[in-house]
Parts: structure tokens; sequence; C-alpha cells
């Protein structure tokens, strides 16, 4: 099956030639939040006859890719290697994090950036098994309910196993003790 041949759509000159440029932008919302991204090897196409150049999907994919290295944040492919390392589909592990399928699913095709929280959050599932483990162990609690930190589970002392963990601070003191001294 061959291709056809696209068109300048500006002179009509015919065949486009495939090539390749680096691209350096700025992004950002704001003008003071602006960074500059520089993106390798961009596929474009380019017009011999007028010198125009187009660029299409797999241009913007390469840009987005940039745009996620500078900013520090997964790129789409390592989203999609991060999931499949994990041996689960895109509503397994919206299920598991109770991050929206459509989200997953728009920053595996590139289509949304994670903020840096939930990029955060990936790391830690990608880096210590134990983070996937304890999700699973919270995801299977009670009527399906993950339990609030701040109210945890009416065991006597958590158990070896247990998700909950405590630790003694030393040097702390009571609310009563730290408003006693306040007038």
């Amino acid at each position: 099956m061959t291709q056809k041949q696209r068109r300048c759509p500006l002179c009509g000159h015919s065949p486009l030639r495939p090539s390749f440029e680096d691209r350096t932008f700025e992004y950002g919302p704001e003008a003071d939040e602006r960074i500059t991204v520089h993106a390798h090897q961009v596929p474009i196409e380019v017009c011999d006859r007028c010198g125009e150049h187009y660029s299409g999907p797999e241009a913007a994919k390469v840009e987005h890719e940039a745009i996620c290295r500078t900013l520090g944040l997964p790129t789409p492919s390592e989203i999609v290697a991060l999931r499949q390392r994990l041996g689960m589909s895109q509503a397994e592990l919206a299920r598991l994090t109770e991050i929206g399928k459509a989200t997953i699913s728009r920053w595996e095709r590139g289509r949304m950036l994670p903020t840096r929280a939930l990029a955060r959050y990936l790391r830690l599932l990608e880096r210590n098994p134990t983070n996937v483990k304890l999700l699973k162990t919270l995801a299977s609690s009670p009527a399906g309910a993950v339990a609030d930190s701040t109210h945890p589970p009416q065991n006597p002392a958590p158990g070896v196993g247990s998700p909950w963990q405590f630790e003694p601070v030393v040097g702390m003191k009571r609310n009563s003790e730290v408003t006693a001294g306040v007038k």
C-alpha cells in the first residue's frame, strides 16, 4: 500500500519532504511562569519549492514529551510502561489509585500532563512495590473505603503487616500544654 503524497497547502508543490528539526519554545500559563522547552528531532514535512514547514501529531507527541521532561513529569510512554510493569489495565490502575480512568487515558495519550503531586504518587508506586500492596490492602478494606489517616482503625495496637504503623514522637507537647501558657 503506497502512502498518498502530500501537497503543500501554500504553493501546491508535491511531494513534501520528511525532515526533523530541533525546536525551542516557551511553555506555561502566565508570562512570569513560562519555561523554555527544547524538543529534539521533531518530525516535520518541508516544501522544497516555497520552504514552508508543516508538522502533525507526531511533532506534537515529541513536543509533549519534551515538556514532561523539562517539568520533571513522567512522559506518556513512561506512564504506560509503569502500568504494564504493574500488570494492570487502565481501569485496574484507576480502581487501585482512585485516579480517574479517563485521566490515566489522557496521560497515556499525551492529552494532559499529570500534576506534580500525582506524578510523585506514580513514582511511589514505581519505586516501591510495598506501596502497591498497601494500596491493594486499603482498597480491599471493609466497604471498599480507604481509611482516613486522621482516624486510624480502632485496633488496640497495630499488628505486624498492618498498613498503620505508628512511631512515638519525643518532645511533643499536648494541646493542653501548648495552650496553657497562652493568655
